[in-house]
């Protein structure tokens, strides 16, 4: 990928939009991506706990989230994790598997779990103030293979920042098996190469702190309303998540191959490809169906900005008083495929890959007059959304 750096006002860019989310899409983001909204509507006036989880077969994925919803006036809430519950899960109504806090409000189980499929599996949890709550029990169904991914390049393709950008849409098709009854989700893992790993408006990159810096502020690029991005200090990909539910029974097509499943619309952001993992589980019918409910009373209802159901029970109920507990933890078979995005034919048109910072260059804080350590490159931390490691099938550094 080509790299321009040069200095930039920030007025010359677009214009940035606040998004107010409804609690529909909170709870369905963070079913399967743990999504971080900026705002959220709730129709209560009690605090309400979010619990978001999934229990599958293969190793490092399954976690439990716990937050809380608190009004904050009107129909406003703001969002705060739980920190310090001791939370775990019950299989078979005996072995009982404990999880690890890894961030605030965010358990996993030992290094090297997974599920086994016919096991039940039940959540239970209790918070720092001493309440309890369980999941009801739930069997690991084991889940087909998908058997081909494929793509299409859009010139009119997703929606970026308010402007429909070229992009590719990934397709799987997988084959039912005979026997109502299946029900599946489909999720995904995008990897896309990064170059600038630090952005400062209004200010510079400092590496001190470590081992993240910071950006300190500068009153002359303040008054400017200057941005300047950092280089990583190491090769670094970009990790984004979906954010939607993708569901389906098999009501029509039991025993027949599930064909052209949308999955994913993904922007052109390199000209050389992304890396693109699928997600396709098995779920209960159950799951399926509250699932089905979000979707139903958010998606497609004119809009998920729209005022927001109220907040819909899941499979967690409260064992100490009578309390609306939302979200889900699914317990589901998974399958795995890594896909690689090829876009040859876009750059061969003359389509201009979007980037990382929102169609902009990279502008990079000028070099100094006299030698020194400016500027500085950035780390690039792994994390959910970033990795310093390549992943498995890419194809380029």
């Amino acid at each position: 990928m080509l790299l321009y750096f040069k200095h930039v006002n920030k007025l010359n860019l677009k214009k940035r939009f606040t998004y107010k989310i409804g609690a529909v899409l909170f709870v369905i983001s963070c079913l399967i991506a743990c999504i971080e909204p900026f705002e959220t509507n709730f129709d209560i006036d009690l605090k309400l706990l979010i619990v978001e989880g999934t229990l599958t077969d293969l190793e490092d994925e399954t976690y439990v989230s716990l937050k809380e919803a608190i009004p904050s006036g009107g129909n406003s809430s703001v969002f705060r994790t739980l920190k310090n519950a001791k939370v775990s899960v019950l299989e078979n109504e005996t072995n009982r598997i404990e999880f690890t806090e890894t961030e605030t409000g965010f358990f996993v189980p030992p290094k090297g779990f997974k599920g086994t499929v016919g096991a039940t599996y039940s959540l239970e949890f209790t918070t720092e103030e001493g309440n309890n709550y369980k999941s009801k029990s739930e069997i690991l169904i084991d889940v087909v293979p998908i058997e081909r991914v494929y793509q299409t390049t859009e010139d009119q393709g997703p929606e970026v920042n308010g402007n429909i950008v070229p992009g590719n849409t990934i397709y799987i098709e997988t084959k039912d098996p005979v026997g109502l009854g299946n029900n599946y989700m489909w999720s995904w893992i995008l990897y896309e190469r990064q170059y600038a790993c630090a952005t400062c408006e209004g200010g510079m990159f400092y590496t001190d702190p470590l081992p993240a810096g910071k950006c300190v502020e500068d009153a002359q690029l303040k008054r400017r309303n200057v941005i300047y991005d950092y280089i990583c200090d190491s090769p670094c990909w970009q990790i984004f998540r979906s954010d939607k539910v993708n569901t389906q029974s098999d009501v029509f097509v039991d025993g027949l191959t599930i064909q052209n499943r949308e999955i994913a619309k993904i922007p052109y952001y390199h000209e050389k490809g992304g890396l693109i993992e699928i997600k396709q589980q098995s779920i209960s019918r159950d799951g399926y169906a509250y699932l089905k409910l979000l979707v139903e009373q958010g998606q497609n209802t004119g809009g998920l900005a729209d005022t927001p159901p109220a907040a819909l029970e899941g499979n967690i109920k409260s064992l100490n008083k009578d309390e609306v507990v939302t979200g889900y933890f699914l317990v589901s078979g998974m399958k795995k495929q890594r896909y690689w995005i090829d876009r040859s034919d876009m750059f061969s048109r003359g389509f201009k890959p979007l980037g990382l910072l929102g169609g902009r260059l990279i502008y990079q804080e000028p070099l100094p007059t006299i030698p020194s350590d400016r500027p500085p490159l950035s780390p690039c931390l792994n994390g959910r959304y970033r990795t310093n490691s390549k992943p498995t099938g890419f194809l380029f550094d």
